[in-house]
């Protein structure tokens, strides 16, 4: 599968139980986990009304 040009591939560290209780959440939510994480910073970025550069 090809990477949209407009997005950018993050890596970060995270403990394992961390990421395995996000993966829950995300398909409780019918979510991938990048998607997830995708929609939770968008959130916190409006929520804090912050704008792009």
């Amino acid at each position: 599968m090809a990477i949209a040009k407009d997005r950018v591939r993050v890596a970060t560290y995270i403990k394992k139980d961390l990421k395995t209780q996000a993966e829950k959440v995300a398909e409780q939510q019918g979510r991938s986990l990048s998607n997830y994480i995708e929609q939770l910073i968008k959130q916190d970025i409006t929520k804090k009304k912050v704008k792009a550069s």
